[in-house]
């Protein structure tokens, strides 16, 4: 208490570098509990890589501890890393590189990291180019690729969804296919499309089905899980 009331200066420091390094860790990406201390709990989620994060950040020459289940509840594994006063900009720095450089690896921040920003791109049905089309039809192949029971359709067969004149659905409606991307890997497709009815002649109804990579976190409050269907009447 004697050095807080004499050196007032160092609670100053100390909250610039909190601030600072919260701000810095935030912006690369990584996600963190909010806190108005001297700790600043980083977000991984996962038990195992909070421990190669954690070893590999060491061998770096940054030391955090790995808190993990149940000392934290499951999904919650995150790094504690704590701040000084005494502590340099200049070795914040070092931290936060090492910090950005090892996340990146682990995919834990960057385009590839669960819950990334996914862009979309629609997929033409009448292009002559078939590039975007083919990789559309490859998508079940990304997201079922894990899966022993799972038996890939002939190309031939699912090629049939972009032809208007052999596709039965284009008597009664339209449709638009996209692509999901997360940087420049494909990770997921839908299908939307608007159905005529025969009684109003009308489009009312909107239906699409979904595919996306496991590894790609689901909005929040979605009751949609990886590779299902989504049918949604307006």
């Amino acid at each position: 208490m004697d050095i807080l009331e004499k050196e007032p200066e160092r609670l100053t420091r100390l909250r610039e570098n909190v601030a600072y390094m919260l701000k810095a860790i935030r912006g690369m990406g990584f996600r963190t509990l909010n806190t108005e201390s001297a700790i600043i709990p980083i977000i991984i989620g996962d038990d195992l890589k909070t421990f190669q994060m954690s070893k590999m950040l060491e061998e770096e020459g940054v030391y955090v501890n790995p808190v993990v289940s149940p000392a934290v509840p499951k999904g919650m594994a995150c790094l504690r890393t704590s701040y000084t006063a005494t502590h340099k900009r200049e070795e914040l720095d070092f931290a936060l590189e090492k910090l950005n450089k090892v996340g990146l690896a682990l995919d834990v921040i960057g385009v590839h990291a669960t819950g990334a920003p996914v862009d979309i791109k629609s997929i033409s049905f009448v292009s002559k180019e078939k590039t975007d089309q083919t990789e559309f039809l490859n998508v079940p192949g990304i997201v079922y690729s894990q899966d022993k029971n799972w038996v890939p359709q002939m190309v031939v067969e699912v090629e049939s969804i972009f032809d208007k004149t052999e596709n039965f659905f284009f008597q009664h409606g339209d449709a638009q296919a996209f692509l999901a991307f997360c940087g420049d890997r494909i990770v997921g497709r839908v299908i939307a499309g608007t159905a005529q009815t025969s009684s109003t002649r009308k489009k009312p109804a909107f239906s699409g089905f979904l595919k996306w990579e496991r590894t790609i976190m689901r909005p929040q409050n979605s009751s949609m899980r990886p590779g299902t269907g989504l049918r949604t009447a307006a």
